[in-house]
């Protein structure tokens, strides 16, 4: 029963009324025109009321665009029908002036039509619109109605212009491309209104047909435009009527309809969501469909310390930068304009008024039957991962200045050996190009000879048996130039792939060695030239140590000779006495060549024992006391906890004999009666120590770096050879040691030496053989 009546009403209705219609433009066609074209006018004008009434609570401006454009129609049409052929209203006016007026309502009909969906959920300038209606109205008809100046439509016993039939087919081509940009913009309508709104513009585009083929304006084809005209507008009233009333009244119905049974289970889902939301880790917001913010979430108004009655609408864009609202407004208008998801980055001022970079990201929400409602989006905290890129951009481009203008060559090689990049200094180096060096094997420019001892040591590293490597490499040259270099490589890791990769700094050390050689060469022969002065001084010093001796032996010698040649008796006393002198100046001599041979061989050919110091030093101690070398000086021992040292006693011996005869002998340049002689013996963790400290003259620091010289003394002629000290140090140095002296606090000298706990000297001794012979 339904069906039958949705039938009725759909279609034979329609079909009685257009019947209807026709008898009456058959019984009186001027009362059949009244009736069509005012309602039109009156369709037209209850559009507009529509429109502007639902316009405050729908902010729709694609109808109030196209309610403005039909009241203005409506106008146009209303005298349209005023001027009409037998209205005899105005009657100085033919039949040509409501022709032009129906052609002037139709340019402003089908351009409205056109331009309509650019605003479909986009603001229209509604006073500049309003303005520019008025202006185009006002002028159409003082053209027409005033002027005369409007080009002619109809004329008496000729029927229709070519001026009036071009713009029907001009209105036609408006009309079609009407119908082609709401297509385009079907995202954005609903299937009921888009089909009704293409409907009307189809019967508008028959009217425009049908107003081609009259010559009479009481002609059928006349009447047909008139039928189509109506049935157009009433479908562009229904199609504003869909959108302004129809749809938001059915969408109130269904939702009374289902309120209470959604009622509760719409609560608890807004629960849900708000528990959601407020627990959330990131910052959630809600806006409406002209992008204006309804809801904040708890994180986002903990973020930003605010109330939420303070951040909807645009509120919350007062946390925004400033520096970034043009580009985020740019952003969010081209969302919505496409509706679109969208992403944006920009700073938001937290609770501490510190700004902070966030990431937005919204998403279009549609209802149930596809309307836009508006959009939901989240933001994250990026502030800290901002700044960490720019910091590792930062830390990156500084690696690029460096590797790039740094002096020392580097290259960076995978795994293979193969030359991934180079920097300027690599390739000034050798002389290649970027391009050149890219793609060779490392091998391939490494000199022959150093290809495996490089390949290995790289091998070895990749292998990570090896934390790096350091070596000199002779590198080949494009010119062929060999270029001697020092190397080292380290091991680097890709962070996201773990590929390795090996990186080798390359310093050019070719004029560095060439200097190093060439000095070596000049100290060699400094040192020769130092050993000759050497021996000369220490000819001069033997000559002058072994001269007085020799001198007292010739003279006595010489003396006897001359007593026996005047034949003259000596006694036996004297000649007792002057071989005893003789014997004396000879031992003399022959101390000084002993010392002299002890200080240039060293008695090597003693081996060395395992020994404790501390047993040496008590040995030369007691020595010293039985011979009564001591009397008048005291000795303190101060010995230390020490491990045994390995060594030749015998030699260091002579070295503690020669300090502790030293120490005594410098006594007898001073007057003091607490003379004094501390010996001490300690270690550390690699050496032992012998200190000898007297409180005698101590040491002048001018002739502090010569006291271990061959053959210098302080002491007088006779009283000493020069050699005790130098042989000291040639025994200790032997030992692996070395020994310093310095005056101490109580006026004396300290002498210090140094021994190691371990010392391998068979070891050197067999590499001295081995040089040596």
């Amino acid at each position: 029963m339904n069906k039958i009546v949705v039938t009725v009403r759909n279609y034979l209705m329609p079909m009685l009324l257009l019947a209807l219609l026709f008898v009456i433009s058959r019984w009186n066609y001027l009362f059949f025109h009244i009736l069509v074209d005012g309602f039109t006018v009156t369709v037209s004008i209850v559009t507009f009321l529509i429109a502007k009434q639902t316009f405050k609570h729908s902010r729709n401006y694609y109808t109030v665009f196209l309610g403005y454009a039909f009241l203005f129609e409506g106008i146009i049409m209303l005298l349209h029908i005023l001027t009409y052929k037998g209205m005899n209203i105005f009657p100085y006016y033919t039949s040509n002036t409501p022709t032009q007026l129906w052609i002037a309502a139709r340019y402003i009909s089908s351009l409205s039509l056109l331009a309509a969906p650019w605003f479909i959920n986009k603001k229209a300038p509604l006073k500049t619109m309003v303005t520019i209606y008025v202006a185009i109205t006002a002028l159409l008809l003082m053209s027409i109605l005033w002027y005369s100046v409007f080009p002619d439509c109809f004329i008496e016993g000729a029927g229709l212009t070519p001026f009036k039939v071009y713009s029907e087919y001009l209105v036609i081509v408006i009309l079609v491309a009407a119908i082609i940009h709401h297509i385009f913009r079907k995202k954005e309508l609903s299937d009921t209104m888009l089909k009704t709104m293409i409907s009307s513009l189809a019967f508008s585009i028959l009217s425009g047909l049908s107003f081609t083929l009259y010559r009479d304006v009481y002609g059928f084809t006349n009447l047909l435009g008139h039928v189509f005209s109506a049935i157009s507008t009433y479908l562009i009233y229904k199609s504003i009527f869909i959108r302004g009333i129809d749809i938001p009244y059915e969408r109130l119905v269904t939702e009374i309809k289902h309120s209470k049974r959604t009622e509760e289970a719409l609560r608890e889902s807004e629960e849900r969501f708000r528990v959601m939301a407020d627990n959330a880790p990131v910052l959630l917001w809600m806006s409406d469909e002209n992008s204006q913010k309804i809801y904040f979430n708890k994180g986002w108004l903990d973020f930003t310390g605010k109330r939420m009655e303070e951040e909807t609408g645009e509120g919350w864009l007062r946390d925004v930068y400033p520096g970034d609202l043009v580009n985020l407004e740019k952003r969010y208008q081209t969302a919505l304009h496409k509706r679109d998801g969208f992403q944006v980055e920009y700073q938001l001022k937290s609770y501490d008024g510190q700004y902070r970079w966030v990431l937005e990201t919204g998403i279009p929400r549609y209802l149930p039957g596809g309307i836009f409602i508006g959009y939901i989006g989240s933001c994250i905290d990026i502030d800290d991962k901002k700044y960490a890129i720019e910091a590792l951009r930062e830390s990156e481009e500084r690696f690029r200045t460096i590797f790039e203008n740094t002096s020392i060559g580097i290259k960076l090689v995978d795994c293979n050996g193969k030359i991934l990049m180079t920097n300027p200094a690599f390739r000034k180096m050798l002389g290649y190009s970027c391009a050149e060096l890219s793609g060779l094997n490392i091998n391939q420019i490494c000199h022959i000879d150093d290809k495996d001892t490089m390949m290995s040591e790289f091998r070895d590293l990749i292998s990570e048996k090896i934390n790096g490597f350091k070596l000199e490499n002779r590198y080949v040259g494009k010119d062929n130039e060999i270029i001697l270099a020092g190397i080292t490589g380290s091991l680097v890791r890709s962070p996201k792939t773990k590929t390795k990769f090996v990186i080798i700094m390359a310093e050019d050390i070719t004029r560095q060695r060439e200097v190093e050689a060439h000095l070596l060469q000049m100290q060699k022969k400094e040192e020769i030239s130092q050993r000759l002065a050497s021996i000369g001084s220490l000819a001069a010093g033997i000559a002058h140590e072994i001269n007085q001796p020799l001198n007292s032996v010739i003279v006595l010698v010489e003396s006897m000779l001359y007593w026996m040649e005047k034949k003259q008796e000596i006694s036996k006393e004297e000649l007792t006495e002057n071989l005893k002198e003789i014997a004396n100046q000879a031992d003399e001599i022959n101390e000084i060549i002993v010392n002299l041979r002890s200080l240039i061989r060293k008695e090597t050919k003693l081996k060395p024992h395992l020994y404790n110091l501390n047993d040496n030093v008590d040995l030369v101690i007691n020595f010293f006391q039985n011979k009564g070398l001591v009397q008048d000086v005291t000795i303190v021992k101060n010995y230390g906890f020490i491990l045994p040292i390995i060594g030749n006693p015998t030699t260091l011996n002579e070295v503690i004999n020669n300090l502790l005869l030293n120490a005594i002998q410098a006594f007898s340049m001073t007057s003091r009666n607490d003379k004094k002689i501390v010996i001490t013996t300690y270690m550390d963790s690699n050496n032992v120590y012998l200190e000898v400290c007297d409180n005698a003259i101590g040491i002048n620091e001018g002739i502090k770096d010569k006291l271990f010289e061959p053959l210098f003394t302080t002491k007088d002629v006779g009283e000493g050879t020069g050699l005790g000290l130098s042989i000291v140090h040639s025994i200790v140095v032997y030992h692996g040691g070395n020994i310093e002296c310095s005056s101490n606090e109580r006026g004396g000298a300290t002498f210090v030496v140094r021994l190691p706990l371990v010392e391998a000297i068979e070891s050197r001794d067999n590499n001295e053989h081995t040089s040596c012979g």
